[in-house]
């Protein structure tokens, strides 16, 4: 075992000795989820539809180079490094979860083949650890439907090239990686209900209604905003 393996170990024993376990945070009574696996550190599921859904517990904070108070700061910070990644960053919350700060993120990559794949994400951020929940959905099928209809409306209403690429794209600063554009937004969803993306947002706002926080976890000192 290396050093940082007995230090995960020792921090997930400390955490225990508290009663905070990876069952300390709990969504299981969502519909349609199936469990797959199970262990200390995670535990994933997977939907009737196909989707994939993790639970992962954190022993150890995580670090935000920008307080989460500034949330300009906090979705610029993150746009950038998910780009890096070759990722594009679609939306990102900061709001609470009985009481502690949670970062609600969705982001797109492409996929090997084509089309592209969409994750969906809930970070419970506690001062000495952290939960993170995790949907994964991808395009199947025809791809770039939902793309192609909005940016045929935003052609439409701009003359020139330019004038469409500045309304429909923001664009990240690596010119490599998936870039977030309109038909991303949210109002697009209900014209889309079975896309990955309208997926990940109903994913979340099912998550707010079902998630049931231990109070090990409630009691806990939050991560500084």
């Amino acid at each position: 075992m290396g050093k940082d393996d007995l230090k995960d170990q020792l921090l997930i024993i400390a955490l225990k000795d508290l009663g905070i376990s990876i069952d300390s945070v709990q969504f299981a009574d969502m519909p349609g989820l199936n469990l797959v696996e199970k262990d200390a550190r995670s535990i994933r599921w997977q939907t009737d539809e196909g989707d994939i859904v993790f639970l992962l517990f954190i022993p150890e904070p995580i670090q935000n180079l920008v307080p989460l108070s500034d949330i300009s700061g906090v979705r610029e910070e993150y746009k950038e490094m998910v780009a890096q990644q070759g990722a594009a960053m679609i939306d990102l919350d900061i709001l609470p979860y009985s009481g502690i700060p949670c970062m609600e993120m969705i982001s797109k990559t492409r996929m090997q083949t084509m089309g592209m794949a969409y994750a969906a994400s809930a970070t419970l951020l506690l001062r000495d650890f952290s939960f993170n929940i995790a949907f994964h959905s991808q395009e199947r099928g025809v791809t770039g439907f939902r793309d192609a209809i909005v940016a045929d409306k935003f052609l439409a209403k701009y003359a020139s090239t330019q004038e469409f690429e500045a309304a429909f794209y923001d664009r990240s600063l690596n010119p490599e990686a998936a870039q977030r554009n309109r038909s991303d937004d949210q109002c697009y969803d209900v014209d889309f209900p079975d896309h990955p993306l309208s997926r990940c947002r109903k994913f979340l706002r099912d998550l707010r209604t079902h998630i049931i926080i231990m109070p090990e976890v409630r009691n806990a000192k939050p991560c500084q905003m």
